[in-house]
């Protein structure tokens, strides 16, 4: 079982690692500075400013259902990797946001370090078979549907969505750098995907019959 031992552990540390790069960059900088570059947290930012509900409530229900969804879409080794990656997310979220200060540099320079940080913990989590419980989960979904589709580029489309959602309570300003941010996040996961493609499934077959020869 040394195999399978060791490739199960350096998922469960790819999710990790995914999980503390996105944490860190929601709780130092796009929360405390009010930054909207999509996402699952974001959505919450902008649905919190519009019903006054806790940004963690709505966060909390969004990820339970798009855990529901990686559960039926994608399968069960998603739904137990993302299980363990919300897990991961809120432990961080929450033990970060009461103990984390506001990182303090200029606001262009977060909007840059944010958008990459999270890029790079998309990464993590999908090259694990794992997902953030965030857009990633349906951008996988439509790229299973069709392998065309592209899930950095279907990320960035939500992000956008989410983005747009707050025009009104952001204004110009914020919109844009958002946009910017959430371009930059797609190209940073794009390229590493490109460089190091997510694990599937097949490649999960070979390493058991390695186990088993």
């Amino acid at each position: 079982m040394k195999v399978i031992s060791k490739y199960s552990f350096l998922q469960y540390l790819q999710i990790l690692m995914g999980n503390l790069f996105c944490t860190l960059a929601y709780t130092t900088i796009n929360v405390p500075k009010g930054i909207v570059n999509g996402g699952l947290t974001s959505l919450s930012m902008v649905l919190s400013r519009i019903t006054g509900m806790p940004v963690w409530v709505i966060l909390d229900v969004c990820m339970f259902l798009l855990l529901m969804g990686c559960l039926f879409f994608l399968g069960k080794k998603y739904f137990y990797h993302s299980l363990i990656s919300a897990v991961c997310y809120s432990a961080f979220f929450t033990g970060f946001t009461a103990t984390l200060p506001e990182l303090a540099c200029p606001l262009p320079i977060a909007m840059v370090l944010s958008a990459v940080a999270v890029g790079i913990g998309c990464f993590f989590c999908i090259r694990a078979q794992a997902s953030t419980l965030g857009f990633d989960v349906i951008a996988m979904i439509l790229h299973k549907k069709n392998p065309k589709i592209g899930i950095a580029r279907s990320m960035f489309v939500c992000n956008a969505l989410v983005i747009l959602m707050g025009w009104m309570t952001y204004g110009f300003l914020a919109i844009a750098a958002g946009l910017a941010g959430a371009g930059l996040q797609a190209f940073t996961l794009g390229r590493l995907l490109k460089r190091w493609p997510r694990q599937s499934s097949e490649e999960d077959e070979t390493l058991k019959r390695k186990e088993l020869i």
